[in-house]
């Protein structure tokens, strides 16, 4: 394919999105909570993770609950608020993964990532409008990875499509026994033509962003992934730090 015909294709999703923005934007939409990270989804019972995950569309506060709404499309657990970043999935090493995934959008949408590690990137399932699908895999090799979902043919570093841009979520396998100690944090791009650019952490940009309070000569354990666009979102000043 030709650069010209990537331009146009890549402008045709921005437009598309846009539109789908101003579409949404008239509706009486649920409230998206902005999600920190701190609690698992599902329920952890005889080595199998059971999570209820539904993609729906809701009103979002990056910038405080009386900042700008913006719609967009999120992930959720069932029962429950709509969630940017979607919801976390965090099982120990040799879990069995059954998920239920919802698609509550008025299109059909591709979802990736909720396989087993390593494994191929390009495995997706496609929900069309109103469908349901059920997921099952072994959470694999110990790490930090995400799941992600789109309405149109892009890669993760394709999502040009405003409305769409949150939405992923974390998946981190731990070592068998490991304890929890650590945070998740998962960075954002909203972009597009003609639209504001909003970077996040967890679903609040700054300085609406969670803040932190240590004493010297303590050690925090911190998880991040990057879902946005930017291949090189953020790096960090002002610490001394080891990479895993």
């Amino acid at each position: 394919m030709s650069g010209r015909l990537v331009q146009q294709s890549l402008l045709l999703a921005v437009l598309v999105g846009c539109a789908a923005i101003g579409r949404l934007s008239a509706q009486n939409l649920p409230e998206i909570v902005c999600n920190d990270k701190r609690s698992p989804a599902g329920e952890l019972r005889n080595g199998v993770l059971t999570v209820h995950l539904e993609i729906g569309q809701g009103n979002w506060h990056p910038e405080g609950e009386q900042g700008e709404v913006i719609p967009i499309y999120a992930f959720g657990e069932a029962g429950k608020p709509l969630q940017a970043p979607g919801p976390l999935i965090r099982a120990p090493q040799g879990t069995e993964v059954a998920a239920t995934v919802h698609n509550g959008l008025p299109m059909a949408v591709i979802v990736r990532g909720l396989h087993e590690r390593p494994g191929k990137a390009g495995d997706a399932i496609t929900l069309q409008p109103g469908a349901t699908q059920d997921v099952r895999f072994q959470a694999g090799a110990p790490g930090t990875y995400y799941y992600w979902a789109t309405t149109t043919e892009v890669t993760s570093i394709s999502r040009w499509t405003p409305v769409e841009t949150e939405l992923a979520g974390a998946l981190v396998v731990d070592p068998p026994g490991a304890t929890a100690d650590d945070r998740v944090f998962v960075i954002g791009e909203r972009v597009g033509t003609g639209i504001r650019a909003i970077f996040t952490i967890n679903g609040k940009s700054w300085p609406y962003t969670e803040r932190f309070t240590f004493t010297q000569g303590d050690t925090a354990h911190w998880r991040w992934v990057n879902t946005s666009i930017g291949p090189h979102a953020m790096h960090m000043h002002g610490f001394y730090y080891h990479v895993d």
